[in-house]
């Protein structure tokens, strides 16, 4: 392994749940930011990735509130969450939104734009809801 190592995509099935709690009220409007958890290489891990809408039409149709009150009935959903691994490193995480489009049979839902992510062994929920 070396600088010119190839990234390679790691894809895993996990449990997840709509996040409203890990950014202020003022920040979070506009954007949907999704955890993930469950077992990353060998490890139990939350990922969290946080999107906002490439069809700005969703935002003034009523399609944004809608979606989020979609994502508050997670019981029982898994999404895929695709991994790029360089060096044995994640360098990026992101959800697969087919596979989210699909847990809801809403294509909306592909018309995400991811902004952010992290990883951790501590979920940002419940870190937010403690609060």
């Amino acid at each position: 392994m070396g600088i010119f190592a190839k990234s390679e995509y790691i894809e895993s099935e996990m449990s997840f749940i709509y996040d409203i709690f890990s950014l202020p009220e003022e920040t979070a409007e506009g954007f949907i930011s999704i955890e993930a958890y469950g077992e990353v290489f060998d490890k139990f891990q939350y990922v969290l990735c946080t999107y906002s809408l490439k069809d700005m039409s969703l935002y003034d149709n009523g399609g944004y509130e809608e979606m989020t009150e979609l994502l508050k009935n997670t019981d029982g959903k898994r999404i895929k969450v695709r991994f790029k691994v360089k060096n044995e490193k994640i360098k990026r995480v992101e959800i697969v939104l087919e596979s989210l489009a699909a847990a809801y049979n809403d294509e909306r839902f592909l018309q995400l734009e991811l902004l952010g992510w992290g990883i951790s062994d501590k979920s940002c929920i419940a870190k937010a809801q403690s609060v």
